[in-house]
């Protein structure tokens, strides 16, 4: 090979070439800022549904490990209305043990007849929209909403399982022998949704498609 074949092959890239390159580097640069927003948005929604699993699963774990609420072990609950959709709800521990949540004069108001442990507001405007139960083997199929009023998921110690009460402190018999109860974490400002499935086996997980949860 001659001098001068080589020293073609140790040239460098050419104009044109230099130019396709930073063309494609700015396209990509153009991509990911436009859809950067949005991604931080869908970050945000997948790191609340974890939250709310957690302050749930928090709930189980206070009433297993037998957390004292005024002197007493009583079970642990959360609190979901049924009127959605709603930015909040509520972790109480059942003091009187009427599987009601006695809301007294709401989270850290005195008096403190109130059974509130705390109550978490979502932000950013996300919502819980939807709240179903379903079956085993639905993948997401043949879920019913449940009555109107409220829904208490109950963890009642030393077991981790989950129980459902209704806001008149009887049990709720959920349609088509329903395993888990679902809710939904609706953004508006992004329109898109996380599932929280609540298995009353105690199993509690996030699903990133809501309708598949």
């Amino acid at each position: 090979m001659s001098w001068r074949s080589l020293n073609n092959l140790s040239a460098g890239l050419t104009l044109i070439e230099m130019m396709v390159v930073i063309a494609i580097f700015i396209i990509i640069t153009v991509v990911v800022l436009a859809d950067l927003p949005a991604l931080k948005n869908r970050l945000s929604l997948d790191l609340l549904a974890e939250e709310v699993a957690l302050a749930i699963r928090q709930a189980q774990v206070y009433a297993v490990a037998t957390r004292t609420f005024g002197g007493d072990f009583p079970s642990q609950a959360v609190f979901i209305s049924v009127s959605l959709p709603t930015d909040s709800f509520i972790v109480f521990a059942d003091s009187n043990n009427n599987n009601v949540y006695d809301e007294g004069n709401g989270c850290g108001k005195p008096p403190t007849e109130t059974e509130c442990r705390e109550k978490f507001t979502l932000p950013g405007g996300v919502k819980i929209r939807a709240l179903q139960f379903c079956p085993a083997t639905s993948n997401g199929d043949h879920c019913e909403p449940p009555a109107t009023g409220g829904i208490s998921v109950f963890f009642i110690r030393p077991n981790p399982d989950a129980k459902f009460y209704k806001d008149d402190g009887y049990p709720y018999n959920p349609p088509n022998n329903a395993s888990y109860l679902k809710l939904e974490l609706y953004s508006e400002k992004i329109d898109d949704s996380r599932g929280i499935a609540i298995w009353r086996t105690g199993h509690i997980y996030t699903c990133r498609n809501y309708n598949a949860c």
